[in-house]
């Protein structure tokens, strides 16, 4: 087989395959043979091959397809690795011939060649993740409150901020009626009720007591029911009909044994472990963005114009049918292209990027790779890590995965070789040694 590269346009190439009648004939007579050994045809007892005429009426048409799938596809593969090139989207079939000898011809988009800046000349915030007495104060405060107990209040308690109410009564426009509230429950300051946004909910229950009324004006959300109400002025009058409050727990050795540990001392411990590495990670994140965002402001590259215009094209679609689901809602909202476009360039500026971070810290995936993720999702969405595997494998997804595993990892690899390049030499030797 042959293959020969030529230039199709900017960012772009196309692959020319040959592959000549006989070497095609030797393909299909090698996996004749091979099939000759697995099926069974009548009149020919097990260990005896039939001629491979009958191998292949009984294989059908879809063999000719085999043949041909899998030497196009192996003379691709030799193509993009003989001419060092590095594909992006779909590949275009310009021409297709199989009538004797075998013409292939397919072109794509290629990744721009550029290279990335010195690690040591990118700007980046360095935060501190050690763990404060009030980390762990505020942390082991709100363990307490969510290893407490609820005890009922009565008319003479004052209710406050995180107590968790009982309404009844009705939300109405003028006379109408336009919400029956019944035994609705509601934990004071921790989300809106009926559009009134937490802080003043608190404000209006705190002090009030269990049987008192709550009568509130407000504007409701725009995912009230009925519809034809959201986002309209109403009054909403409530009765307390109950409340509850959580008595936080004495923190101690029996609590810690409730979380599977030993002693208080161990589950404080993890407190610590779990501060710290949220905080690693808020940080990680907060990094990722700032040093994106830099390189897609400093790194100036020609971005490929079919990948981006079929990005385009397929946003474009999205918004037009998010537009039209809430064209009752609102009528005279259109599609600002535009804005659309300067989005689509940002993301795919990112996405080569980190492709190119990928490879030039030669970053692979591996089998435990592929196995962390899969049991991350498997916790996620409380299922088998066996069957998100198995989903994986019948949704075509394992590909898409794997590519979005490297670009994670590449992406904190780089971040970390960034960081480093700022650290003081001093805190690098105290974090290597930490390390060993």
């Amino acid at each position: 087989m042959q293959t020969t590269v030529s230039d199709a346009g900017p960012m772009r190439k196309q692959l020319t395959i040959s592959i000549p009648a006989e070497e095609v004939k030797a393909r299909r007579n090698e996996l004749l043979d091979r099939y000759a050994g697995q099926v069974r045809l009548k009149g020919f007892r097990p260990g005896k091959k039939p001629p491979r005429s009958m191998v292949e009426k009984r294989l059908g048409p879809g063999f000719n397809d085999e043949v041909f799938q899998g030497l196009v596809d192996e003379a691709v593969s030799k193509g993009l690795k003989d001419n060092e090139l590095k594909p992006i989207g779909q590949f275009a079939i310009d021409e297709s011939s199989r009538e004797g000898d075998i013409t292939h011809v397919i072109s794509f988009d290629v990744q721009p060649e550029f290279e990335l800046p010195e690690p040591s000349s990118i700007p980046v915030t360095l935060s501190d993740t050690d763990v404060s007495d009030e980390d762990m104060d505020k942390e082991l405060e709100d363990l307490s409150k969510r290893s407490g107990s609820y005890t009922e209040l009565t008319a003479e308690d004052n209710l406050a901020k995180d107590d968790i109410v009982t309404l009844s009564g009705s939300v109405k426009d003028g006379e109408t009626v336009i919400r029956d509230v019944q035994e609705l429950q509601h934990m004071v300051g921790s989300y809106p009720l009926f559009g009134i946004e937490p802080a003043d909910v608190e404000a209006k229950i705190t002090g009030l007591k269990v049987g008192e009324a709550l009568e509130v004006e407000t504007t409701l959300p725009d995912n009230f029911t009925p519809e034809e109400y959201a986002g309209k002025d109403a009054q909403a009058s409530l009765t307390i009909q109950s409340a509850r409050r959580m008595a936080p727990a004495e923190l101690n050795d029996e609590i810690a044994q409730r979380f599977g540990l030993q002693s208080l001392d161990e589950l404080k411990d993890r407190v610590r472990s779990s501060i710290e590495a949220r905080k690693q990670d808020e940080v990680q994140t907060a990094q990722s963005e700032e040093i994106l965002a830099y390189l897609v402001d400093e790194l100036k590259f020609d971005l490929p114009e079919t990948l981006f215009k079929e990005v385009l094209d397929q946003r474009i679609k999205q918004e037009e049918a998010k537009v039209e689901a809430n064209k009752e809602k609102e009528p005279d909202a259109t599609v600002d292209e535009e804005a659309l476009k300067a989005e689509v360039e940002k993301d795919l500026r990112r996405h080569l990027i980190n492709e190119n971070m990928a490879d030039t810290l030669k970053v692979e995936i591996t089998q435990e790779d592929m196995q962390q993720q899969i049991s991350m999702a498997a916790y996620q969405s409380g299922q088998k890590p066996e069957d998100v595997a198995k989903q994986l494998q019948e949704s075509g997804r394992v590909q898409q995965v794997a590519a979005e595993i490297r670009a994670a990892k590449a992406l904190a690899m780089f971040i970390e070789t960034v960081v480093k390049a700022h650290t003081p030499d001093d805190e690098n030797s105290e974090a290597e040694a930490s390390d060993e």
